[in-house]
């Protein structure tokens, strides 16, 4: 009896999620990313990937994504439910139509994880050993969006052309930030399986260049 139990829980909270899922309806186009950084949509980006600029609304254009890193593989870790909706910046008028001199600017994380050490003020950087790309799914007129109280669409300060800066907002403005620089190829697998690879071979070479990553 518990375990039929068990069984009707799980498979209520599969259809829990498929309900709850913004891919459940409308068009959506997945996008690949080399890393992480700062990305810019622009109608000349849309149309070189087959998507007419004129089906977009600018007040509805939404972009979802996993996140940060890969799944955790522990069952009890903590993880989001579904994908996430990924803030954009707007820059550009309130007319809703995507114009030639208009663009999105927004944030892609990296598929490696970064966590703060307990007790500590150091990062730990783990690469994802199943994917080096991240992806998002971009919908460009999001139905769930004309219910605002019930979808509502993430956006920081919409910057009009010609205007002044963002000002204070839900997220802050700043000039300053943190800088981490990471080197961590991963090229080698010394018994050719498992998750553990190693970097530069000096074998050969007594001598390696390295050029770090920033993030």
């Amino acid at each position: 009896m518990k375990l039929r139990l068990a069984l009707i829980l799980m498979a209520c909270g599969m259809v829990f999620n498929l309900n709850a899922s913004p891919l459940k309806s409308g068009d959506w186009f997945q996008m690949q990313f080399a890393g992480e950084g700062i990305y810019k949509i622009t109608p000349q980006w849309l149309q070189s990937m087959g998507l007419n600029p004129s089906r977009v609304h600018t007040d509805r254009l939404v972009l979802f994504g996993g996140g940060r890193g890969p799944l955790p593989e522990a069952n009890n870790s903590v993880r989001p439910w579904g994908l996430v909706q990924y803030p954009l910046q707007f820059h550009g008028d309130q007319d809703g139509v995507f114009e030639a001199n208009e663009y999105f600017l927004f944030y892609i994380p990296g598929s490696e994880s970064l966590q703060q050490s307990p007790g500590t003020a150091n990062l730990i950087k783990s690469p994802n050993p199943y994917e080096q790309s991240s992806y998002a799914f971009l919908n460009p007129d999001w139905e769930d969006a004309r219910q605002v109280s019930v979808s509502p669409v993430l956006r920081m300060d919409t910057v009009q052309p010609g205007g002044p800066s963002p000002g204070p907002g839900p997220w802050p403005v700043t000039d300053r930030g943190d800088c981490l620089m990471a080197y961590e190829k991963e090229l080698n697998n010394p018994i050719k399986s498992g998750r553990e690879w190693l970097g530069e071979s000096f074998e050969i070479k007594d001598d390696q260049s390295m050029i770090p990553i920033v993030y």
